[in-house]
């Protein structure tokens, strides 16, 4: 039986396996094709950043966000690179993780007058899920221009995985 923090490691390398796909195939792209992914790739970056600094107590503002995110998606390879540095934090996030992390709770969402509470555990399934949405996204955009990022379903990502 998995555990909930094992959950969690599964998901999050799920989201970053996913990522790394969409990203290979990005390398096919001229400039002018990758540019036109930039707003995708930098809205999907900025929302594991930004969860991860509230998960971990380090809630970041809107300037340090965008620094992170939306300025360092500018070129393939900075975009590479801050993806990189985004999927270690998580990584390490995940590796730390236990069962009475996954069920921690706290009202996110205050600093927008919201008191909604919902558990770390629900809200990386909503970063996976809210990647799936962007990654399908500009699959499509990537397919169209012959660059396909092939399947990227979750039992692609976990069967080579099951012995």
């Amino acid at each position: 039986m998995t555990t909930l923090s094992d959950q969690s490691r599964l998901l999050i390398d799920f989201n970053i396996w996913a990522d790394e796909r969409i990203l290979d195939a990005a390398a096919g792209l001229s400039d002018e094709q990758f540019g036109g992914l930039r707003g995708q790739l930098a809205h999907m970056l900025g929302t594991m950043v930004w969860w991860h600094g509230n998960w971990t107590g380090h809630p970041l503002d809107d300037d340090v966000i965008r620094s992170t995110t939306t300025d360092a998606v500018t070129t393939f390879d900075s975009t590479r690179a801050a993806y990189a540095r985004a999927h270690d934090d998580l990584r390490s996030f995940a590796a730390a993780l236990d069962d009475d992390g996954w069920n921690r709770s706290e009202r996110w969402w205050q600093r927008w007058g919201e008191n909604g509470e919902l558990s770390v555990g629900e809200l990386i399934v909503q970063v996976v899920n809210h990647g799936t949405q962007h990654r399908s996204e500009i699959a499509v955009v990537l397919s169209l221009a012959n660059c396909s990022p092939g399947d990227l379903d979750y039992l692609n990502f976990r069967l080579p995985q099951i012995p």
